[in-house]
C-alpha cells in the first residue's frame, strides 16, 4: 500500500468549499476551480503556508508554475528582480540541496544554456524547471498549475510529473483564469488519478468527488 501524503476532511475557502480526498505516493489529483477564484488561497493551504485545521500533510510540499521561480525570493530579492534577473542556474543551486554540476545536467536536457536568465525564458522551460527543482527538493507533493504554457508544454509538463510519481504525488490546480489547463487526472497513464471541484460553500451538499475516466 502506498504512503499517504496528504488528507482533506473538507475545507472551506472564503465562499467555496474543497471537498475531501485523501492522496497516496504515486496518485495525482486535479482540482477543478471556479471561474472566480483565485488560486493563491487554495496553494497556501496546500502547501501548509496557511495552516488549516481539516486538511493533513504527511511530508514535503513544493509548488510550482511559471512564476514561482521568482516568487521563491524574499523581498529584497523580488525588489531586486524588478531590475535586474538572475542567471537560471544561479536562482537554481540557491533554492534547492543539489550541485551545480546536477543543476546544469537539468539545464542541458531540458536545452536551456548555462547563461540564460529567467527573464529570457518562455513559459514552457519555465514551468519544466520550476517543475524540476520541486523534484530535486525532495518533495513528497508537487502541486502545479499550467498557466502560460501552450498545449506542447502542458503535455511536457505532465510527461515530467509521469516520471515523478514513483517516489511522489502530484496535484494539478486547474482554472479558467490560468488559460491552458488540460486535467491531468483525465488523461491517460496516471492510474489512481481522480478529481474533484471547488463548489459553493453554500451548496456543499452537492459536491461532486468524480473518479476520472
Amino acid at each position: 500500500m502506498s504512503r499517504l501524503v496528504m488528507k482533506c476532511c473538507g475545507e472551506r475557502l472564503l465562499d467555496v468549499f474543497l471537498p475531501e480526498f485523501e492522496l497516496s505516493v504515486g496518485q495525482v489529483l486535479t482540482i477543478q476551480l471556479p471561474t472566480h477564484f483565485n488560486d493563491e488561497t487554495l496553494v497556501d493551504v496546500l502547501t501548509g503556508r496557511k495552516k488549516s485545521t481539516y486538511l493533513e500533510i504527511f511530508g514535503r510540499v513544493r509548488f510550482a508554475s511559471v512564476s514561482s521561480l521568482d516568487s521563491q525570493a524574499g523581498f529584497l530579492d523580488r525588489l531586486h528582480l524588478r531590475f535586474y534577473s538572475p542567471r537560471v542556474l544561479d536562482q537554481f543551486t540557491r533554492h534547492s540541496n543539489i550541485t551545480a554540476e546536477r543543476a546544469l545536467a537539468i539545464m542541458s536536457s531540458l536545452g536551456i544554456e548555462p547563461g540564460r536568465r529567467i527573464n529570457q525564458l518562455p513559459g514552457n522551460p519555465r514551468l519544466r524547471l520550476a517543475l524540476q527543482l520541486a523534484f530535486a527538493d525532495a518533495s513528497d507533493v508537487v502541486v502545479f498549475n499550467t498557466g502560460g504554457c501552450d498545449p506542447c508544454g502542458v503535455l511536457q509538463a505532465y510527461e515530467d510529473i509521469a516520471s515523478y510519481l514513483p517516489r511522489g504525488a502530484a496535484i494539478e490546480i486547474c482554472s479558467p483564469l490560468l488559460g491552458v489547463g488540460g486535467q491531468i487526472a483525465r488523461k491517460p497513464g496516471f492510474p489512481g488519478a481522480h478529481l474533484v471541484e471547488l463548489q459553493p460553500s453554500n451548496s456543499v451538499a452537492t459536491c461532486r468527488h468524480k473518479e476520472a475516466i
